[in-house]
Order: structure tokens, then sequence, then C-alpha cells
């Protein structure tokens, strides 16, 4: 049994070596090539090819992410919206991943793209903040949804310690009282500061 424990711990020291090296060394292209692979590999056998380190699989999806949401290759891909949806499908547990993946579609003007993430974080994360507020702004910003918006701003509402103006913003969209220009402002002003929070790049 040791033995069989020694031989997986290898392979799998090996393999976070090769994929290291691979990413630090590889260019955009292909790294965005080796990541669509990744992406259309199915969810349920991500445990498989990591030898059951899953989390192995979306920290590197997260580091990836991380460096590459705000860059060309990806915001000007034909293909970023079906890798970046698949790689959502993955459930990767970081809250921030489903944020950057949504701002990424509204600086790539696709963020009809948005809803669908952020509905795969919010059943990981039911009540966050983070994603909550992004898809609010989303559908304010993009498609003045106030109903949606609403809805998503309940769910912010929900999260532990919301700042007063959550309670504000929500009456406003339930009441149909409207929402005024400043209203709007200050939403973006704390939509930035959570992206900042979150490690998008502007």
């Amino acid at each position: 049994m040791s033995r069989l424990v020694g031989t997986v711990i290898s392979v799998v020291g090996a393999a976070l070596v090769y994929f290291s090296s691979f990413y630090a060394h590889s260019t955009q292209k292909s790294t965005l090539d080796f990541v669509a692979k990744l992406s259309e590999v199915p969810s349920n056998l991500d445990s498989l090819i990591s030898l059951g380190h899953v989390g192995a699989v979306h920290s590197f999806l997260q580091l990836w992410l991380v460096q590459n949401h705000d860059q060309k290759i990806v915001l000007e891909s034909d293909s970023s919206v079906d890798i970046l949806n698949n790689l959502a499908m993955k459930r990767p547990r970081f809250e921030s991943f489903y944020v950057m993946t949504c701002h990424s579609y509204m600086k790539a003007l696709r963020p009809e793209n948005c809803e669908k993430v952020s509905e795969i974080g919010l059943e990981i994360f039911p009540t966050s903040y983070p994603i909550s507020m992004t898809q609010t702004y989303t559908e304010l910003a993009f498609f003045q949804n106030l109903k949606k918006a609403a809805r998503y701003i309940e769910v912010a509402s929900r999260s532990k310690n919301p700042p007063p103006f959550i309670a504000t913003l929500l009456k406003k969209l339930t009441t149909g009282k409207g929402l005024r220009q400043e209203d709007l402002d200050h939403l973006r002003e704390k939509t930035q500061k959570l992206y900042q929070k979150n490690g998008v790049k502007e």
C-alpha cells in the first residue's frame, strides 16, 4: 500500500513540475491551446487525470485566468466563450474565478455570457457578494434589466455584513422607484473595488 502511495505521489509531483515548466515557458497561444484542450475534458474525468488532485487542476485554471483574463488573446479569441464556459463547468472553488470570467466577457463586449457563469458560481457560493454584485452591475450597465438586477442584489443582501447601500439599492429596484445616475455611479465604484480585491485587471 505504501509503495502505491509513493508511486502516486511521485507521478503527481512529476505532473506538477511538467505543468509548471510548460506554463512558465510556453507562449500565450500555446498555453491557450492547452487550456482549450483541458476545457474539453469532461469534469467527471478531472479526478482521474489528476490522480484525485482536482484542486490542483482548479488552481492551475485560476492561475491561468489571473494572468490572462485581460489579455487580447483571450478577449479577442472566437473560441474564448466556449473555453471560459467549459472551464466554469469544472466548478473551480475560487469566487474570483467567476468574477474575472464575467469581467472578461464585459471587457470583450460579450456580457450576455456572464449570467451562465455567475449562476454556476452561485451554486457553489450561494451568498457570494463578489459574484452577485458583478452580475448586478452587468444587468444594470449593459441590459438595464431591473428585475434581474434585483434578484442578484437580493443575493448580495444575504452575504455576510453587506454594506448599507445594498439595502437601499434593493428597495429602489423592488419598489419600482428606479435608479438615479448617482446610484449607478456608486454601484460602479463599489464593483470596481470588488474587482481589485478579486485580482481583476482593469
